[in-house]
């Protein structure tokens, strides 16, 4: 269920969020997590931001 969360809210974001953003997301959904486990689930997943130039 976690997984597909942060896999919606990766695309999205067009593939620009982080694990902080997407960590802020899951909270307002109510979701109780921190950065670190969202961050070691998009590792797992295979899913890296991309920065944005300026």
């Amino acid at each position: 269920m976690l997984e597909k969360r942060i896999q919606y809210y990766f695309k999205k974001s067009k593939q620009h969020y982080g694990s902080p953003s997407i960590t802020e997301d899951l909270r307002k959904e109510g979701h109780t997590v921190s950065s670190r486990t969202v961050s070691r689930l998009m590792k797992k997943l295979g899913l890296q931001s991309r920065s944005e130039r300026k």
